[in-house]
């Protein structure tokens, strides 16, 4: 599969970053811009870190990391835990009382992230009344055995008004 087209867009937006030519400079600041390492970490719950195998350091940084900063990207070679990373990451942020957007390039890769996010928060209280949002066909067979139910009970008019909220909160801060 041929997927320069990504590349080629990525070239795109930056130049127009570059330029000034987007309404999302601050958040293009904050994700280009480098910043010594843990200038902007902050601690997440320790139930976060909590689990059935340890996290190592890059892995606690990123949670850290993430806390502190508007936007968090995870990158790494295949089979050195980054899902697992966003799982924490996600778990993280609900339980500082925020929401988080996980994006990714294909439905499969969401389900993944989302069925280890699932798997953390599905002893939370309102996990049953739409804690986690789907929005999108779910393609993994396994999270809609384990947990379509729970994901797609928010799909519908109020999830939707809900995602639009969101989206222009996010509009209005860059």
């Amino acid at each position: 599969m041929d997927l320069t087209w990504l590349l080629e867009g990525l070239r795109e937006r930056l130049q127009e970053v570059e330029d000034g030519a987007t309404a999302h400079g601050a958040i293009a600041d904050d994700v280009l811009s480098p910043a010594p390492a843990g200038i902007a970490d902050a601690a997440p719950h320790p139930e976060v870190m909590r689990g059935d195998r340890d996290m190592n350091e890059d892995q606690q940084g990123a949670v850290r990391r993430s806390l502190g900063n508007r936007a968090t990207f995870v990158w790494g070679p295949p089979g050195t835990g980054k899902t697992w990373t966003l799982a924490r990451i996600v778990e993280a942020h609900y339980r500082a009382g925020r929401s988080v957007l996980l994006v990714s390039h294909t439905n499969l890769a969401v389900d993944t992230a989302l069925q280890q996010v699932a798997e953390r928060l599905c002893g939370e209280a309102d996990f049953a009344r739409g804690l986690v949002l789907r929005r999108g066909p779910i393609v993994k067979d396994e999270l809609r055995r384990r947990f379509g139910p729970h994901l797609l009970a928010a799909q519908g008019p109020a999830c939707a008004a809900k995602l639009r909220r969101c989206g222009s909160a996010l509009t209005r801060r860059a």
